[in-house]
């Protein structure tokens, strides 16, 4: 288990400084189950990290890059939803997934964040064609480091932004968001459909202590 752990840190550290030294990588988050405060990683857990980055494609089209963190063992891609992300097994056993996401679509999420809580009305008067799948993929997102987030790079300030645009939305949509520490208490829906026409829901449980105690999150499909 110690040894487990010890390599486990190893991998962060050098996945850490190989981000650093990448000019297409502006952030590096931690994900899953390393990053969660409670029920600390098992010695199986993975390790996983999205990086933001102006060339996603690089990482889906070569396996160079894994060279230059440590001696790879096996490289495959696997899809989650709409994104491919790219599992890398070491000669050490220690396994990363790495999730690109484009620079481009983090700064849409920012974009949109902002004004839906700056211009509600705006938005909400402009044809769902021009957002919703905007929508989708920050509600996706939440979804998806709901367990917890942690930056190990962050070269242009996008872990206060994201931060700040998570919690506006928990305020102004109702939204549980690991930022608002709280469960927000109803449903809360952005207002937009998945692919196969069906409204994307995030249902939340009542507050603690009331018989509907637990959040319940339903599977999103656009992430």
């Amino acid at each position: 288990m110690a040894q487990a752990e010890a390599s486990s840190c190893k991998l962060l550290r050098r996945v850490r400084d190989w981000a650093e030294t990448r000019v297409d990588i502006r952030a590096a988050l931690l994900v899953g189950s390393h990053a969660r405060a409670y029920q600390p990683a098992d010695e199986w857990s993975d390790t996983d990290v999205i990086v933001i980055t102006t060339v996603p494609h690089h990482y889906l089209l070569s396996d160079e890059w894994a060279l230059t963190i440590a001696v790879p063992w096996l490289v495959y891609r696997q899809k989650i939803g709409r994104r491919f992300m790219c599992r890398v097994v070491f000669v050490d056993s220690v396994e990363l997934d790495l999730i690109p996401v484009a620079l481009a679509e983090v700064n849409r999420w920012l974009f949109f964040m902002r004004a839906r809580q700056q211009l509600r009305w705006l938005v909400d008067r402009l044809p769902a064609v021009l957002w919703e799948q905007t929508a989708a993929s920050v509600d996706a997102f939440v979804n998806f480091t709901r367990h917890g987030r942690r930056f190990l790079v962050d070269k242009d300030g996008f872990e206060a932004r994201l931060n700040a645009g998570l919690a506006g939305l928990c305020l102004h949509e109702g939204i549980a968001t690991a930022d608002a520490g709280v469960a927000c208490s109803g449903h809360a829906r952005l207002g937009v459909r998945d692919v196969a026409g069906g409204p994307i829901l995030r249902e939340v449980g009542r507050p603690q202590g009331s018989a509907e105690s637990s959040a319940r999150i339903r599977v999103l499909r656009s992430w």
